[in-house]
Parts: structure tokens; C-alpha cells; sequence
């Protein structure tokens, strides 16, 4: 049967699937699967699908509709229902999506790459594991959460790295982090230091009054120059 499809939108992506099958998205954020001059099932989203491609992510037998997104999800839907079956999210947009034996051994991978260059592979599902796709979602939230953990605490190491190794100006000399002025070490204050102040009245005749450090100051030592100790 030759006859001519019409959709509402320009049609931005195409992908085969099992049998008479095939995959389409549209430039308005739809995508959706069509049997023959059929239409099986479609969705519309307010991201873009930037990718689409049919490979079979859980191991039934029969390929599902790879979807990646301007807003850097990825989701693989029932070619027969458009139900989600596993997703995935990116930092940036997906760039492509492809099938090659990434690891070479000898079996199809499914490749995805996002514009800033990050790459993913998925492998497809045993028969035993196919229907806990979706309850993998939270563990690999996890990991990439402690990903994120891991970079922040390494850039944090970098940056206290480079404050002790930077120099110092004191009275025009530059000095480093283990130089010695009068006998003392000096080292470079960490950024987040916090200052801690505190208040004190004087009598004129040199004897001291009470103090009271600032709210939610640590106690401090001060002497004038009587010799007495000022708390």
C-alpha cells in the first residue's frame, strides 16, 4: 500500500523497526510509532526529539522507540503502547543516538551522546531482569549524584592546593606558604574563614570592664597595654 501519510508537523526523524513497524518524530515535539499506514501510538512533548532509534533495551525480542531529547532525557517506549519502559537524563541535549559493540565483545550496545560530549552505553536486558528497567532509574540517580559529590569535593582539593601553593605579600615581600616571618609559619587562610569579633570597654584610669563578644562569636583574648588580661 502506497498511500500517503499526512501529520500535522514536519517530519524531523525516522527509524525502522520490527516488521512493518517504524518510529517518527515531528518538529512540535511529537514522536510516536506507525504500523503500515496505521498509527499505533503517539506522544507530544514540550522538549524537542532531537534522536530517534529502535533498539531492544529489554530484552523481549522486540525493539522499542529510542527517543533523545533537546532537554537531555532519554527514553525507550513500547513500539506497541508508546509506555515507558527505562529513561535516562543527561546534563545537556542529546546529540545522537547509535548501535555499535562498544566494549568489543561481540554484542550490540546502545550508544548515546549528549552535545558536551558525554557518552553512554546500555546493554540490553536479560529475560529475568527485563521488567526492573524502571526500578534502575533510582540507583543510577545515586551514582550520579555521588559523581557530582566526587567532582565538587576534587575541585574543592584543587582550589585549597593552589591557595597554598599561591604567594603572599607582607610589607612588599613576597612570601610563600611555608615561609617563616619572626620565627612564626605562615599559611594562607582558607577562604571560608570566618572572622570572629569582640566588643570591650576601657576606664580611663587603665582598669578594665566587662566585655561581651559579638552574637554568635566565639570568646576572644585581648590585653592592654596596662598588662591586664581583657575577656
Amino acid at each position: 500500500d502506497d498511500r500517503e501519510i499526512t501529520e500535522t508537523e514536519s517530519v524531523t526523524c525516522l527509524a525502522a523497526m520490527n516488521g512493518s513497524k517504524f518510529g517518527y518524530a515531528l518538529a512540535n515535539g511529537t514522536v510516536g510509532v506507525y504500523d503500515r499506514n496505521s498509527r499505533y501510538w503517539r506522544i507530544k512533548s514540550k522538549n524537542q526529539a532531537v534522536s530517534i532509534f529502535s533498539y531492544d533495551l529489554n530484552g523481549d525480542g522486540v525493539a522499542e522507540l529510542i527517543t533523545g531529547w533537546s532537554s537531555g532525557k532519554l527514553d525507550a517506549r513500547s513500539s506497541h503502547n508508546g509506555e515507558v519502559v527505562f529513561k535516562d537524563n543527561f546534563a545537556s541535549a542529546v546529540a545522537g543516538i547509535v548501535e555499535g559493540d562498544y566494549r568489543r565483545d561481540g554484542s550490540e550496545q546502545l550508544i548515546t551522546c549528549s552535545v558536551d560530549g558525554e557518552v553512554r552505553g546500555y546493554s540490553p536486558a536479560n529475560k529475568d531482569s527485563s521488567h526492573n528497567l524502571m526500578d534502575n532509574d533510582a540507583e543510577q540517580d545515586l551514582i550520579r549524584e555521588l559523581a557530582q559529590r566526587k567532582n565538587n569535593l576534587l575541585l574543592e582539593l584543587k582550589n585549597y592546593s593552589e591557595n597554598t601553593k599561591a604567594g603572599k605579600e607582607v610589607g612588599g615581600l613576597k612570601l610563600s606558604a611555608t615561609t617563616d616571618v619572626d620565627g612564626q609559619h605562615m599559611g594562607i587562610i582558607p577562604a571560608n574563614t570566618q572572622l570572629q569579633n569582640v566588643t570591650a570597654s576601657y576606664y580611663r584610669d587603665g582598669q578594665h570592664a566587662f566585655s561581651r563578644p559579638a552574637p554568635h562569636q566565639h570568646h576572644q583574648q585581648y590585653r592592654h597595654q596596662g598588662g591586664d588580661d581583657i575577656r
